[in-house]
């Protein structure tokens, strides 16, 4: 349960990516210093958040996602606040220094995690920061620590970041790429590796997504689609803290996990999933319905604007377009 919560805690804010930094910082080192993280972290210390509009060119600012694990989120002069990501952890961002702090509860365990010494570029994406997460289940407490360094390329898109953690007796490591081709993402892959007394864990999972061959179709407003925040905490690229979205929304997105114990395949699984988009009249995305290609299985998730709730729009009758996405995916808690 725990190895992948750090990991999704870590990774929601990149309390552990660990990226080489040789262009993520071409905006932003500013000659402020490097972080301690384990390949020296870079990056101007940051106070704030960065302006989301502005930073991302975001005209729609979503303020809730529904459907699925829920998320709402709060924002001042365009900037994010705080909210609850994933239907059930909260989150409050504060500036000056800028820090971020996520808590969970419920009647048999508790998370609190702090991530701390952000730095950012000159866009305000993250390039390095630390965390600590503190777990109780039950009568028992597990300490976890964390740090990142993050990278982006020239269009401000993020590229790479691996995370490296330590937990009450075993250790990981996730580095994590993602390739882009024309504003698009095209290929996220994430391997996961483990080690504890002597036994190693390992799991690769890779994300294929594909787009109409007219870049015109399908328009990416400025929704950060499933698949794309594999492991990640969705408040997070909303922030505008992870770098900026796609240009299109994918027609198609395929997912491939392997997973090894001590180098040996244990457990192999791929699946796709198909989706509909339906746009509002100002351009923004109401809805996203995912559909499973191998057994139909079908979810929506509605994108909420200043509190305006999207199936009222949809009852007044917006055009759509087919588009294909992946459903969100829970994360790995054993």
């Amino acid at each position: 349960m725990k190895k992948y919560f750090f990991l999704a805690a870590c990774c929601m804010l990149a309390v552990g990516f660990t990226a080489c930094d040789n262009g993520d910082d071409d905006n932003g080192d500013e000659g402020n210093g490097s972080g301690t993280s384990v390949n020296g972290g870079s990056g101007t210390s940051a106070n704030s958040t960065p302006n989301v509009s502005e930073s991302l060119g975001i005209e729609h600012l979503v303020t809730s996602i529904r459907g699925g694990e829920n998320s709402t989120f709060h924002y001042s002069n365009g900037k994010m606040t705080d909210g609850v990501t994933d239907g059930n952890t909260n989150f409050v961002i504060t500036e000056n220094p800028l820090k971020i702090n996520m808590s969970y509860i419920s009647e048999y365990e508790s998370e609190n995690s702090n991530f701390t010494d952000i730095k950012t570029n000159s866009n305000g994406f993250i390039t390095y920061l630390k965390g600590q997460i503190e777990e109780v289940y039950y009568d028992d407490t597990y300490n976890s620590t964390g740090e990142a360094n993050l990278e982006y390329d020239g269009d401000g898109h993020l590229i790479k970041m691996t995370t490296y953690a330590t937990e009450d007796g075993y250790s990981y490591t996730t580095p994590t790429t993602f390739t882009w081709v024309n504003g698009n993402l095209t290929e996220m892959v994430n391997k996961y590796e483990e080690s504890e007394y002597g036994m190693t864990f390992s799991e690769t999972t890779t994300y294929t997504f594909e787009y109409n061959d007219n870049t015109a179709d399908n328009p990416n407003p400025g929704i950060f689609f499933e698949g794309m925040d594999y492991e990640l905490y969705d408040f997070m690229w909303y922030a505008g803290l992870l770098g900026k979205h796609t240009k299109n929304i994918p027609t198609k997105i395929t997912r491939k996990s392997v997973e090894k114990e001590n180098g040996e395949i244990t457990y192999e699984y791929s699946w796709s999933e198909t989706v509909d988009v339906t746009y509002n009249p100002n351009g923004s995305v109401a809805s996203i319905t995912y559909t499973e290609t191998n057994n139909g299985y079908q979810s929506t998730v509605y994108y909420d604007y200043n509190g305006e709730q999207a199936e009222s729009n949809i009852q007044a009758g917006i055009s759509s377009k087919t588009i294909k996405s992946p459903r969100k995916m829970h994360r790995h808690r054993k």
